[in-house]
């Protein structure tokens, strides 16, 4: 008996040992990991017994081809799949593939495609604003952060139940408890009811654990760890150490496990601690350590010469340009002319798993994910508060290097992140300054704002190259078109209203990736007579500012900006070479962009019969441009005017700029004699269509002489959008000209 005894004792121990072990160690930036888990490794489930592998294919700026998927458990392949549906993907740790398709990123939605562990198809789910995917405890659920509510999804059935909203959640599956919490609120769910509601006091809540029987929870912001238990009771809390913020915690048994962060300028690290059920503390381990290289900071002026508050490049060296993949508004689509859109930032392309630091200091308002891996994203805002305030957006990010979360304060230069792959040679970041509301910033509140083109705040922007003004055909420079419509014209036979096209291509600081001009001009002048007919006149600025990430706020305006149809489409993301066909004419002339502008053209009959001379001038952010030019004909039968034959010697030009919104400048001018001065009475008189008098300006009695007289949004207040005439009268002489009013 004394050997069986002595062997089912030591049996006994062995087992206690293995059940005592530590199942997680941390990582350096204070997130916990399964030991099963490789460091670095973002490719497997979150205990560490499912692992994947695929081939990236073809990319735009926000999807991913996946080719050649593999689930492996414990090591052992589970299937195989040859073309993935979707752009990135997770799997559960109950072996679940969760594959992200993003081909609607533009409206974001995301479709989240549910394979079973041995490859089977179950279901898909569209989510719209979505901005976190978090699996249960055992891996069988998935909860989905999305605008008002949080989802509870079981992912062999695809059923769904919503509860409230909040920043995390947590799913314990034996008990069925269910835990959300906002920044104020925490609530627990019993079988679908309500078990408890609470106020707690950690304010920005970065996770949420429960404990294997279901009897506590745990919260953890930046600063303070809190325990409760089942009737909402806190039962301990713990404040971290200074220099140090909490990262993550999770339970093992009734132990809890915290992750902790620590970071300065020369390093990275994390730590964990084991609490017991009381909180004292059972063990305190020194993680990963990270050492960061060091960088050498920029010294920038507090605005540049186009107003704009200065930043670095978001990579080190600050002051070396890295290649540009796609512009600010950039005109994108995929070989069809049905569909197409703006690029709502700035691409930058660099080397897998570069550092990315910050550009301004400030405080994190997100650390999140629009659906997979290679999702993770966040932003800098430069104050905390409620109310609106901007950020810096830097996307596509390594999460398990992400070094910040909500609400940490961090300096200008500090790092974050690294980027993850985005081919399988290099990475991108996403990157843009945005507007919100909250000291959170989710993806669900339609305040995604995006403010400007970075190129004008980026320091130094070391670009020597000109944009190119290209032929939009090969038999002619430019393009013209009946305005909206596709029916093309002869450059030697325009009439009526057209639309004007010209073509554009830039190389930011020397990038292959060709990119549009930052801003595109043009004028026209009469070719018999070499007077300007249409003054320098701002077609468009790559610079617009856009309310919400989201088609329906800037998928309408590429329509506007570019023409797009069978002969002019847009180019795809991995051309190198790229078309840009600029819309000139749909434009009034400022820098702002409404959809009325769309109906705009130039109305060739507000000018005599005859030869001009369209020149475009294209430039880019650095100021660089360049000019190019082609002779037209002008055939509505509508002959000359001159001093001669104009009914006192009197002309009148048309308004500038036409179609106007805060205001417009009328220029005449009155012509004397060879043997006198003459002077007269003028009046300038707005109308409607239908000849309803607006208003009447008295401008005096005036001699010979060049005139302007400006007119203002509070001279037509009340006024709707719409077309309006102006009659100028000197004396007896009176002309009548058209105008466009844009509220």
């Amino acid at each position: 008996m004394k050997p069986f005894y002595l062997i089912s004792v030591f049996f006994l121990t062995v087992c206690l040992c293995a059940q005592n072990a530590p199942q997680y160690t941390v990582n350096s930036n204070g997130t916990l990991r399964a030991k099963l888990i490789p460091e670095g490794a973002d490719n497997y489930s979150e205990n560490g017994i499912y692992s994947y592998s695929y081939s990236i294919g073809a990319v735009t700026d926000e999807m991913r081809e996946l080719h050649s998927y593999r689930l492996f458990k414990n090591s052992t392949q589970q299937f195989e799949m040859k073309d993935v549906p979707g752009s990135d993907v997770t799997v559960s740790g109950s072996g679940y593939s969760l594959f992200y398709d993003h081909s609607m990123h533009f409206n974001r939605e995301v479709t989240v495609n549910v394979y079973s562990p041995s490859g089977s198809y179950l279901f898909s789910k569209k989510y719209r604003g979505a901005s976190g995917f978090t699996f249960s405890d055992e891996g069988n659920f998935l909860m989905v952060r999305h605008p008002g509510s949080t989802d509870l999804v079981e992912l062999q059935t695809g059923s769904s139940r919503r509860f409230a909203p909040g920043l995390a959640s947590y799913y314990n599956e034996k008990a069925q408890r269910l835990v959300i919490a906002d920044e104020t609120v925490l609530i627990m769910y019993e079988n679908d009811t309500e078990k408890f509601r609470i106020l707690h006091q950690n304010g920005l809540v970065r996770r949420i654990a429960v404990s294997e029987e279901g009897d506590m929870v745990a919260i953890i912001s930046g600063e303070r760890l809190a325990v409760f238990d089942l009737s909402g009771r806190q039962i301990w809390h713990q404040f971290a150490e200074a220099g140090k913020k909490y990262r993550d915690i999770k339970f093992e048994g009734s132990q809890l496990i915290a992750g902790i962060h620590s970071k300065n300028e020369k390093s990275s690290q994390g730590h964990l601690l084991r609490f017991d059920g009381l909180g004292r503390i059972l063990e305190s381990l020194d993680g990963s350590l990270r050492m960061l290289p060091p960088v050498k900071k920029l010294s920038l002026p507090p605005k540049n010469s186009v107003g704009y508050e200065p930043i670095s490049w978001p990579f080190a060296p600050f002051d070396s340009a890295r290649i540009v993949w796609n512009h600010y508004e950039q005109h994108m689509g995929y070989g069809a002319d049905t569909l197409s859109y703006l690029h709502q930032g700035l691409d930058l392309i660099i080397p897998i798993a570069e550092p990315t630091y910050a550009v301004k200091g400030g405080i994190v308002k997100c650390v999140l994910t629009l659906g997979g891996a290679a999702y993770w994203r966040a932003a800098i805002s430069d104050s905390q508060n409620s109310g609106v305030s901007d950020g810096w957006l830097y996307a596509h990010l390594i999460q398990s290097s992400i070094q910040v979360d909500i609400g940490d304060t961090i300096q200008q230069f500090d790092h974050i992140a690294d980027i993850v792959a985005w081919t399988s040679t290099w990475a991108h970041i996403h990157f843009v300054q945005i507007k919100d509301s909250g000291t959170v910033w989710l993806y669900d509140d339609d305040e995604w704002g995006i403010n400007f083109n970075p190129l004008f705040a980026i320091t130094p922007l070391n670009d020597i190259q000109a944009p190119h003004i290209k032929p939009v055909f090969p038999h002619s420079k430019f393009a013209f078109t009946k305005n909206e419509t596709n029916q093309y014209l002869s450059a030697d036979n325009l009439s009526g209203v057209i639309d004007i096209v010209a073509m554009t291509v830039d190389s930011v600081c020397g990038s292959e990736w060709q990119q549009p001009a930052t801003s595109v001009f043009y004028e026209i002048k009469n070719n018999t007579t070499g007077a300007v007919v249409k003054p320098r006149t701002l077609a468009h600025i790559l610079n617009h500012r856009y309310s919400f990430y989201d088609s329906g706020n800037y998928e309408p305006y590429a329509g506007i900006i570019y023409k797009r149809n069978q002969q002019l489409l847009p180019s795809s993301w991995m051309s190198i070479t790229r078309n840009y066909y600029h819309n000139l004419t749909n434009s009034d002339g400022d820098s702002v962009l409404t959809l009325q502008e769309r109906e705009l053209g130039l109305d060739t009959r507000d000018y005599p019969d005859g030869e001009y001379n369209i020149i475009v001038y294209a430039y880019d952010a650095s100021g660089n441009s360049s000019a190019d030019s082609m002779i037209v004909n002008f055939v509505n039968g509508i002959s000359s005017v001159d001093e001669e034959n104009t009914p006192g010697g009197f002309i009148v030009e048309q308004n500038y700029p036409n179609p106007f919104t805060a205001g417009t400048v009328i220029r005449y001018r009155l012509a004397g004699s060879e043997n006198k001065n003459i002077s007269r009475e003028v009046k300038i008189r707005i109308t409607d269509i239908l000849g309803r008098e607006i208003v009447v300006f008295n401008a005096g009695v005036q001699p010979q002489g060049s005139y302007e007289f400006n007119i203002n949004e509070i001279d037509l207040k009340g006024l709707s959008s719409g077309i309006y005439f102006y009659q100028v009268s000197a004396g007896e002489n009176k002309i009548i000209r058209k105008m466009i009013y844009l509220r």
